[in-house]
């Protein structure tokens, strides 16, 4: 699912983000491969984490031979308390290595989940001076 913000169809990116949840929900079986990207960013966070695990629970609650196969990334960390116990579920981050002060991103896909965005290191990094950070 990947939504562009435009004027000219007169929907917010969350409406679209609805948009394409409901169609993948319709028509998704167990042969079909969903990928998500930040569903729910473009409302407030309660709202967007609830119908992003409510939609992942409903297709885990398919079992295995009728759930889509899934790939969501997401920047709400407390997701994961959020969806049901099954082994259909696993979840996989970016590994990542600190280096004193720095950050050192592998590129590698890793089995676990982070608590941390390094939002602050990534905003120091592009130019963000740390009095703003800090304000």
């Amino acid at each position: 699912m990947y939504t562009i913000d435009s004027v000219m169809d007169g929907m917010s990116s969350f409406a679209n983000d609805l948009k394409q949840m409901s169609g993948a929900i319709r028509k998704s079986d167990g042969f079909s491969l969903v990928i998500m990207d930040e569903f729910g960013k473009g409302t407030m966070t309660e709202v967007g984490l609830s119908l992003l695990a409510s939609s992942l629970n409903y297709w885990l609650g398919k079992g295995r031979d009728h759930c889509p196969h899934i790939f969501a990334s997401s920047h709400f960390h407390s997701l994961r308390t959020l969806l049901d116990q099954t082994d259909l579920l696993s979840f996989h981050t970016l590994d990542v290595h600190q280096n004193g002060d720095e950050l050192e991103f592998q590129y590698k896909l890793v089995e676990g989940v982070i608590d941390n965005s390094y939002a602050s290191y990534t905003a120091l990094k592009n130019g963000i001076s740390r009095e703003i950070e800090n304000h």
